[in-house]
């Protein structure tokens, strides 16, 4: 972060630090991988502090190098060897007799290496960690947990609280493996595949590993494992193994009203919608591909999902084809593919919505200011007017002169009609999104292109977790999905603004009911949320 952007040392001061959210988000991303080791507060951000002087305090040096090579026009090596005889003349004074023995012990000079020196200071800062600090440091070695799900888990097991770790278990989906032929086969059941040693496997959702053809992944509560566990099902429930997080479970009639108690206590069941979930590892975080996933995450957000899983396996394989084919009437591959290449196309959305819009944004530009509502209805009833004379005047063509019949007068005035109540619509609504804070004080949407857009990023991970589609193949339609994005709108917020007009054009119809009100909160908490893609993903990749 630093190399990217040396002057960051200056704005960030340990004593008064600057709080500003992409600073917060690596304070964040420092202490959560500190969390969760037992240590106690004071302990934790100690060392949270340590750990940051030393990054700032090599990083420092950086700038000053970068400053001093554009203001001399001499790398760090000339200037060093412009002063080699100022050097020698010190060394060779006799009043530094230790600096002439290390010195002059260099065959070859002393190569100032940052990097290297980074490392070794900061492997000496850690082991000179209190013991007690580094015992519990170590039990998780390099490990990251890849979401706070087994970061709870982690944190519970390493606390030797139980309780606390079949809390997590109860709130959490458990994916078990199954062979796609059998789950295909058998689409409404689940098998347990016992392995060796009598276990059954299953996975969080940071734990899954990538999607592939052969093999799927079913998700479970805590609570129906407890009521199908049958007297001769595997005699251990392995969660995570081979992971900090691993816990094998034995499966007695006692646990298993152990499970169910657990499960009855549990607020809710998986992450809670309507807040911003990330994995902290198995997903981009920043780059052209977070930004694609990122133009999809209202819907994440909404259905309280990882904003960047591209590796998706959602709620469970023949969950994810249920949902497309009930809300989409996508079945088959060759489906899910005609409807992401349309969505990426900006192809479903209305384009009498679009030409509303394209005529106000001409005439904000031409103005440079806002657009009286009536203004925008006399010129697009003007326009539309204009093109039914076109359409009616005689066209050439390389056939000749094709004599075209005007349209009926009633259906040219039923158009306009429509497009002025439309425009109202869109007045209303908007009025209302600043109201609400999804628009500023003299903001418009420019298009609605966004819901397209927004939704063919989501479609692209769905097809993934139906296996109608490859991890590759979703990858390229989210970058496309970015791009598009960035070709109509200049922000985080104007895009969302889009997304949720069109959202609400297509089912609102002016309620302001559920349908607006969740994507409201998502766009709150996308734009609030300190650790949200679209406040740590520039709109403007660079």
């Amino acid at each position: 972060m630093y190399r990217k952007h040396p002057w960051l040392t200056r704005i960030s001061s340990l004593t008064r630090p600057s709080l500003l959210p992409n600073l917060l988000v690596h304070g964040e991303w420092m202490l959560a991988a500190l969390d969760g080791h037992g240590l106690d507060p004071h302990t934790l951000f100690d060392i949270h502090v340590l750990l940051y002087s030393h990054v700032q305090g090599m990083a420092v040096h950086l700038e000053r190098e970068a400053d001093a090579e554009a203001a001399t026009g001499q790398s760090e090596g000339q200037w060093m060897d412009s002063r080699a005889p100022v050097l020698k003349e010190l060394v060779d004074s006799g009043r530094f007799p230790t600096s002439a023995k290390v010195v002059g012990s260099f065959e070859d000079g002393y190569d100032l290496r940052l990097d290297a020196l980074f490392e070794s200071g900061l492997r000496a800062l850690l082991d000179g960690l209190p013991p007690s600090s580094k015992a519990r440091l170590g039990r998780m070695g390099t490990w990251i947990a890849p979401s706070v799900i087994e970061r709870e888990l982690y944190g519970a097991k390493t606390a030797g609280d139980w309780a606390a770790y079949f809390d997590v278990l109860a709130r959490t989906p458990l994916y078990v493996a199954q062979p796609r032929a059998q789950s295909d086969a058998h689409p409404g059941s689940v098998f347990f595949h016992s392995t060796p040693d009598r276990m059954l496997v299953v996975h969080t959702a940071g734990m899954l590993p990538a999607p592939t053809p052969e093999t799927v992944f079913e998700s479970r509560s805590l609570r129906w494992f407890a009521e199908v566990w049958a007297a001769d099902d595997p005699a251990f429930l392995a969660v995570n193994p081979g992971s900090p997080a691993e816990a094998y479970l034995t499966t007695t009639p006692a646990d298993l009203a152990r499970w169910r108690t657990h499960a009855e206590a549990s607020p809710h069941y998986g992450l809670p919608e309507g807040k911003v979930h990330a994995l902290f590892t198995g997903g981009p975080l920043h780059g052209p591909v977070a930004h694609g996933l990122a133009v999809g995450c209202h819907l994440a957000v909404t259905n309280g999902e990882f904003w960047n899983s591209l590796a998706y396996h959602g709620s469970g394989y023949q969950y994810e084809r249920r949902r497309v084919a009930k809300s989409w009437s996508i079945t088959e591959r060759s489906d899910w593919l005609s409807t992401l290449h349309t969505l990426l196309d900006c192809g479903m959305v209305s384009p009498v919505w679009e030409f509303a819009l394209r005529v106000r944004r001409a005439l904000a530009s031409d103005f440079a200011g806002p657009v009286d509502v009536e203004h925008w209805r006399h010129v697009a009833e003007a326009s539309l007017r204009r093109n039914a004379q076109r359409a009616a005047e005689p066209q050439l063509t390389p056939d000749g002169v094709t004599v075209a019949q005007p349209r009926p007068a009633a259906e040219v005035e039923g158009e306009i009609a429509g497009v002025r109540r439309l425009i109202g619509r869109i007045a209303r609504y908007e009025q209302r999104f600043r109201a609400d804070g999804l628009l500023p004080a003299d903001g418009w949407v420019r298009s609605v292109e966004g819901w397209d857009i927004g939704r063919a990023s989501q479609m692209a991970r769905w097809g993934v977790g139906c296996r109608y589609g490859s991890v590759a193949e979703a990858e390229q339609a989210v970058l496309r999905a970015g791009e598009a994005a960035r070709d109509t709108y200049r922000s985080w917020e104007e895009f969302s603004a889009g997304y949720v007009l069109g959202r609400c054009l297509h089912f609102d119809e002016e309620e302001f009911g559920t349908w607006y009100t969740t994507a409201l909160a998502a766009h709150l908490a996308l734009t609030t949320d300190p650790a949200s893609p679209w406040r740590n993903i520039p709109w403007n990749l660079g």
